[in-house]
């Protein structure tokens, strides 16, 4: 199991400080009987049904972060990694591509960097986020990730006359943060490869995308410059519903400035042309928001 969290560690390049921290993690794991005993009937119980609950898994993280030193996060983070590696058997077992695993274990890094940013420990404070990779029900594919979900509105009618209706099958998109710029090129190839993944459950069909994110907000055709890949990638959604954050609130901004909400706008970094133009517009008390919005692959593009 050790072999296994330092080949992965090293396979995806983890910071050294992180790889560290998580490498004493667990070895002072394995140096408590009980907790030795514990995280490994986590695995087991992971490594039994892949549907295991996550209160199962949540009971166990809370169990090896008691009296052991390190935080939970990081804790819940070297939990992940070590669950990585049946997860990584399950891929296998159902024929799809080892490569779309390394592509959605990623964002275990990401998520690792992200609170490192946002709470200053290594390890991820979003341990619920998770499971859905886990069921074999999350795929990043290239830049973005991809689940099936049902349509959330009651009816909407697109541009081109479709039809949605709650509770219709749909593709819900996820934008992680990524060295990958979020440029049409890259959304475009993982549309594509997502559409191509899940064509089957579309018998044919319109591919139809969904996404809920502050990346929809309207509010972005103005904030941002018309070359922005944030504002181009909203734009290109039909939007359906917007919620607007109550005034002076933005509990988004961890996502766009990776430091804590404290209510001080004027400390936050302005070191990208985005956080630059939120900054300004939230100092003019610009109200923030998000957006639920869809997007139409014809299956004319699947084939």
């Amino acid at each position: 199991m050790k072999q296994y969290l330092e080949t992965f560690l090293r396979n995806f390049e983890y910071p050294e400080e992180c790889a560290e921290l998580l490498s004493e993690c667990f070895d002072r794991i394995e140096a408590e009987q009980k907790k030795h005993a514990l995280l490994r009937a986590a695995l087991a119980a992971y490594a039994e049904n892949r549907n295991v609950k996550f209160a199962v898994t949540e009971e166990a993280v809370k169990g090896l972060t008691e009296g052991l030193g390190f935080p939970e996060y990081t804790v819940w983070l070297l939990v992940w990694i070590l669950m990585s590696e049946h997860l990584k058997e399950l891929y296998v077992q159902n024929g799809i591509d080892p490569a779309i695993w390394h592509q959605s274990m990623l964002d275990l890094k990401c998520k690792a960097e992200e609170c490192r940013n946002v709470k200053g420990i290594w390890g991820t404070f979003v341990a619920s986020w998770f499971p859905n990779f886990y069921r074999l029900k999350r795929f990043a594919l290239g830049r973005l990730q991809f689940e099936l979900a049902k349509f959330e509105s009651d009816r909407f009618v697109c541009r081109d006359g479709t039809v949605l209706t709650r509770g219709e099958r749909v593709l819900a998109v996820h934008i992680p943060k990524s060295a990958q710029p979020l440029s049409k090129e890259n959304c475009d190839a993982s549309y594509q490869a997502a559409a191509t993944f899940f064509a089957k459950e579309f018998q044919g069909g319109n591919v139809i995308f969904t996404c809920n994110s502050w990346m929809l907000y309207p509010k972005n055709s103005e904030i941002l410059h018309e070359k922005s890949n944030t504002r181009r990638f909203g734009e290109e959604y039909e939007i359906i519903s917007v919620t607007c954050d109550p005034p002076g609130e933005h509990p988004d901004a961890w996502r766009i400035f990776d430091v804590e909400p404290n209510g001080d706008i004027d400390s936050l970094p302005e070191d990208s042309h985005l956080r630059r133009a939120y900054k300004a517009y939230m100092q003019g008390g610009g109200i923030t928001g998000k957006a639920y919005g869809v997007k139409l692959m014809p299956k004319r593009v699947i084939y």
